[in-house]
């Protein structure tokens, strides 16, 4: 056990991650912004509906059945998470489109932590910025009622493993 001396002051803690922490946060703001906006000026679409159908149904493992019977692609682990998350807000469109974009939150603070591990902030900012900012397909996916955030944010925390573990693993001389 460390003593309470050797433990940063928040101060401290504050001077050493308060940029990481601004930047990461005007990001995550970003990606509410666009689901927002997209979300009042788009409709739902076929692949929507599907998610949004079955999230409709009474009991999770009456849901859990259909899909395994086929009734879409999308992964169990999204469709268990999504219907807590409509079981803890609602089930409208706005709120489950907010569930892929906290999925895409995670990705991102995930690939910042990978990318923090070896390069420096600005670099970091630009790279998130740049990947999570201009790219079509993140934002696309990031206001639609379908598991692709959750798929971004599973490989961003492999990435972060695979790094992680190469580290640690790293042979010696």
């Amino acid at each position: 056990m460390t003593p309470e001396s050797d433990q940063p002051s928040p101060l401290t803690w504050i001077r050493r991650y308060g940029a990481d922490l601004f930047a990461v946060g005007i990001g995550l703001a970003a990606l509410v912004l666009s689901c927002v906006g997209r979300s009042h000026r788009v409709p739902m679409w076929l692949d929507e509906l599907y998610s949004y159908n079955l999230l409709q149904d009474p009991s999770l493992s009456h849901l859990l059945k259909a899909l395994g019977d086929g009734a879409d692609g999308g992964l169990p682990l999204y469709y268990a998470l999504a219907y807590a998350w409509t079981a803890l807000f609602s089930l409208d469109e706005l709120s489950l489109r907010l569930f892929t974009t906290a999925a895409v939150w995670a990705a991102l603070v995930l690939v910042w932590m990978t990318l923090r591990k070896t390069f420096r902030f600005w670099p970091t900012v630009i790279a998130v910025s740049l990947v999570f900012g201009t790219s079509n397909t993140i934002r696309f996916e990031n206001a639609n009622v379908r598991f692709y955030g959750l798929l971004l944010a599973a490989v961003a925390l492999a990435l972060l493993s695979a790094v992680e573990l190469g580290v640690r693993e790293r042979p010696g001389r």
